[in-house]
């Protein structure tokens, strides 16, 4: 009875442990990609939504099974999110007096 336990414990641990990585699986921003979002070139964390052109911090972790990641807008120095020109490819503050009205 004591070998079939210790057989039936060693067949469950094999398996169990089967799945386990030791060494963690690194994701870079350059790989991942955001719907609805554009990275901005030359910037590592920077993403702008295509519809609202509003610039925002992403990224994303993973080591092994865990991951985190972060999702925050980018703000100007008035405390107002920056917005991504499209066209001249740069970051556009938004005007206080325009976004009051």
């Amino acid at each position: 009875m004591k070998k079939i336990f210790t057989c039936i414990l060693t067949v469950i641990l094999c398996f169990g442990l089967y799945g386990c990585k030791s060494t963690p699986i690194e994701v870079s921003d350059s790989n991942q990609s955001y719907i609805g979002f554009s990275i901005i070139s030359d910037e590592k964390c920077l993403y702008y939504c295509e519809e609202t052109k509003i610039v925002y911090i992403i990224f994303g972790e993973c080591g092994g099974y865990d991951g985190y990641g972060y999702m925050s807008p980018y703000y100007a120095p008035n405390g107002l999110p920056y917005l991504y020109d499209v066209n001249k490819h740069t970051l556009v503050e938004i005007d206080k007096e325009l976004s009051s009205t």
